[in-house]
């Protein structure tokens, strides 16, 4: 008897999930905004980009990691980054800046803390601003704050 009563049990509760996945799928097909924007100006053709260029290089980081950018409005691109010299080694801020010209300028971004994750930039009034978590190692994170 209960042989025969386990997989009916198993296959109504297959249903039941079932079942619970279409409603949960149709809810976030309903739920789910209006459309994104789009741009109303023509296509840009492929011929407008160039090719890519490198903005972080081989230094005494082994590691470059997490970008962020932003775009000013001279044209010039910023990024920030974290590098380390290896995974649980030292850290610090660089930042890369993107000339008109081409010419890629670097700088490394220090302050009292011994590692850097999550920076965030943004551009705003003219001024690049910068957020980042800094810490001094250990676990919980020693002296955590935000930049």
């Amino acid at each position: 008897m209960r042989r025969r009563i386990l997989p009916i049990v198993l296959v109504v509760l297959i249903l039941i999930a079932t079942g619970f996945a279409g409603f949960v799928y149709s809810m976030i097909r309903k739920n789910r905004g209006p459309p994104p924007p789009k741009c109303e100006l023509a296509a840009l053709t492929r011929r407008t980009f160039e090719a890519p260029k490198q903005l972080s290089f081989p230094d005494k980081a082994t590691y470059h990691l997490e970008p962020s950018a932003a775009l000013l409005s001279s044209g010039e691109l910023v990024a920030v980054y974290n590098a380390r010299t290896w995974l649980f080694g030292e850290s610090w801020l660089q930042a890369a800046r993107l000339g008109l010209d081409g010419k890629v300028t670097t700088t490394e971004l220090k302050w009292n803390k011994t590692q850097y994750f999550d920076t965030w930039v943004a551009q705003s009034n003219a001024t690049v601003r910068a957020v980042w978590l800094g810490h001094n190692g250990g676990l919980p994170e020693k002296e955590m704050e935000t930049g």
